[in-house]
C-alpha cells in the first residue's frame, strides 16, 4: 500500500455519492409519474409515518448497495487479485450510505423531526 490508495477510498466516496444522488432522482422521478403527483408540494405536508417510510426505504436500499459494492471491494481484495487499489475504491463506494445517513438524521435533527418532543 502506498500513500496514493486511501485517496482512492476517498474517490471511491465522492463517486458514490454522485452515483446515489442520480439514482435518488431517477427514483423519485419513477415514483412522481407512477403516482401522478409532485413530491415537491408533498415536502411541506411531512408528518412522522412520512418520515418513518421514507427512513425505511433509505435503510432498504443503504443495504442494497453497501452489500453491492462491499461485495466488490471483498471480491478485489482476494489473494489473487493483483489490483488491491479497486478494493479500496469500492471500499470507498461502499461507505457511502454512511454519510447519506448522517446527513439526513442531521437535517432531519434540523427539521426537528427527532428532537425533543413538542407540546401540543
Amino acid at each position: 500500500m502506498n500513500a496514493f490508495t486511501p485517496l482512492l477510498a476517498i474517490a471511491g466516496i465522492f463517486i458514490g455519492l454522485l452515483v446515489w444522488s442520480h439514482v435518488f432522482r431517477i427514483s423519485t422521478g419513477i415514483a412522481a409519474a407512477v403516482k401522478q403527483t409532485d413530491l415537491a408540494g408533498l415536502v411541506g405536508e411531512l408528518t412522522r409515518a412520512t418520515i418513518y417510510k421514507v427512513l425505511a426505504a433509505l435503510f432498504v436500499a443503504s443495504c442494497v448497495w453497501a452489500a453491492l459494492f462491499g461485495l466488490f471491494a471483498v471480491h478485489f481484495a482476494g489473494p489473487n487479485v493483483s489490483l488491491h487499489g479497486w478494493a479500496w475504491f469500492f471500499g470507498g463506494a461502499a461507505a457511502t450510505p454512511a454519510i447519506i445517513w448522517l446527513t439526513t438524521l442531521r437535517s432531519l435533527k434540523r427539521l426537528k423531526f427527532f428532537g425533543k418532543p413538542h407540546a401540543t
